[in-house]
């Protein structure tokens, strides 16, 4: 398969974050948006003033883009898979020796974007979490979304596999 290896993290307004990869086919990009009742993740074609947007972003986003991309920079994608039968995407890296995932749960009124380690203790995370049910903190583990009544189970938003195909 393709190898995507990332090479920079740009944040932006929204909350969300533009995540650069590079292909054997060139440059990828992949949006990252938190945005309340908006939230997804897509392709990103880019733009001709990413550093306006960065400017625009607020100092949180920074911060956390910064901190991805000093414990990301240069690690493999290694797959983009659907969690825990909901709303939630994992983006699975590997950077030796350890393995590193994005989290992003992408419903609801609080959408976030974590960074959690090899032992599922999360490092980072885009917006203070604002669950009144889960602690969601740096430095605490990492705990699934709760199922609520409404949601059905069964609806399927997200692609198994890796790379642009799945995010797409």
């Amino acid at each position: 398969g393709t190898v995507y290896v990332l090479t920079g993290v740009d944040a932006l307004p929204g909350p969300a974050v533009r995540l650069r990869f590079s292909t054997p086919d060139g440059v990828r990009r992949v949006r990252v948006s938190a945005r309340p009742r908006m939230a997804r993740l897509h392709l990103d074609p880019g733009s001709a003033d990413h550093r306006a947007e960065e400017e625009a972003a607020p100092d949180g986003v920074r911060v956390f883009a910064a901190r991805v991309a000093r414990e990301l920079r240069g690690a493999t994608l290694q797959n983009i898979r659907r969690l825990y039968g909901d709303r939630v995407v994992g983006l699975e890296f590997r950077v030796e020796p350890f393995a590193r995932s994005l989290v992003f749960e992408c419903s609801g009124q609080h959408p976030n974007l974590f960074l959690v380690d090899d032992h599922g203790v999360i490092r980072a995370a885009m917006a203070p979490s604002q669950s009144m049910r889960r602690d969601l903190q740096p430095g605490r583990p990492y705990q699934k979304p709760l199922k609520h009544e409404h949601d059905a189970a069964e609806a399927v938003r997200f692609i198994q596999g890796k790379g642009s195909d799945a995010v797409a």
